[in-house]
């Protein structure tokens, strides 16, 4: 997924009005892993669960879990988990998976 499809998905989910959810993009145009826009807020923090840390966080995940596989590892490669967030991108591929699969 491409900037402007992403900011395209982020219109759809919070309608025409304001973007309220910042982005910050690496050098490839892919947006920084949530560590790295956040980084006062540790993994396990109700700030992932309200305002703005969640927010980004589920841009993340959707983003994330549709890009190809191929493009999966290299941003993984790219952006390896810190030691505190060991298990952040399984977690996210076990989840979204477990979601999206037809009933």
């Amino acid at each position: 997924m491409d900037r402007k499809e992403l900011l395209e998905q982020l219109r759809d989910r919070v309608g025409d009005g304001d973007l309220s959810v910042p982005v910050r993009y690496d050098a490839k145009n892919r947006p920084v892993p949530p560590w790295e826009m956040y980084p006062q807020i540790p993994r396990l923090s109700i700030g992932w669960r309200m305002g703005a840390g969640e927010d980004y966080k589920s841009l993340f995940v959707d983003w994330f879990f549709d890009i190809f596989s191929a493009e999966r590892q290299s941003y993984i490669e790219d952006w390896p988990e810190p030691e505190d967030w060991a298990g952040f991108y399984d977690l996210i591929l076990e989840r979204t998976t477990a979601m999206k699969k037809p009933k």
